[in-house]
């Protein structure tokens, strides 16, 4: 089963915001940051992955358009 297209932004929007704070803790290491704040972060884009890969689901998404779980 495909992820329609309401549902695909969704979960495209989340990727594209865990990629763009993956890159910001590519930079806290790169610039010697504490590595308490780094694995903070590692933390939290590793949860914002999780959360993008749980929407897989239309059913699982929470800000998906009511077009995205009809049917389901």
């Amino acid at each position: 089963m495909g992820i329609d297209q309401p549902h695909s932004r969704v979960v495209s929007r989340r990727l594209r915001r865990a990629a763009g704070q993956l890159r910001g803790v590519i930079g806290m290491l790169e610039s010697g940051r504490d590595h308490e704040a780094v694995l903070l972060q590692v933390a939290a884009v590793s949860h914002a992955v999780y959360r993008a890969a749980s929407w897989s689901s239309p059913t699982n998404c929470p800000n998906a358009p009511p077009a995205a779980t009809a049917g389901v």
